[in-house]
């Protein structure tokens, strides 16, 4: 059965069925965006392997002295290698995240190191701290 629309009414029909569909497109673009930033947001940390006598150069040529508490797992070595790298190298830092964390099994000592700028026109590098389980820092550096 056909439903007659009168002709002044068609273009309010038309642009009536519009909303409906435009509603359901910034729903779905909407849903995918949450999806991913939760999804990456959760991503679980990877810790890899790493040998601390492969970085002695770096622990002699950079030493500190300081000490940021025991260790409890990789998203404290995480915490406390940025606050040691910020009160260093400032809050730009942080613009090389994510970090990277590795773990020596036999000697309980953690490497973290951010990520350089992909970006051609940002200035930076990575920052690399090492510290003991203990919480002793051992080396701090930042390569250009």
């Amino acid at each position: 059965m056909f439903h007659l629309i009168p002709i002044t009414q068609r273009g309010r029909y038309s642009e009536m069925k519009k909303i409906p569909f435009i509603a359901i497109l910034l729903f779905l673009l909407l849903s995918i965006v949450f999806l991913f930033y939760l999804f990456s947001r959760n991503r679980p940390l990877v810790i890899m392997d790493f040998c601390v006598s492969d970085y002695r150069s770096y622990i002699e040529a950079f030493p500190s002295s300081q000490n940021v508490g025991k260790i409890l797992d990789e998203k404290d070595v995480l915490k406390k290698a940025e606050s040691v790298w910020v009160s260093m190298f400032g809050e730009s830092v942080k613009r090389e995240r994510p970090y990277s964390v590795f773990y020596d099994n036999q000697n309980d000592v953690w490497l973290v190191m951010s990520l350089a700028p992909t970006n051609m026109n940002q200035k930076g590098g990575s920052a690399f701290i090492i510290i003991q389980t203990n919480g002793t820092v051992l080396a701090v550096w930042h390569e250009e």
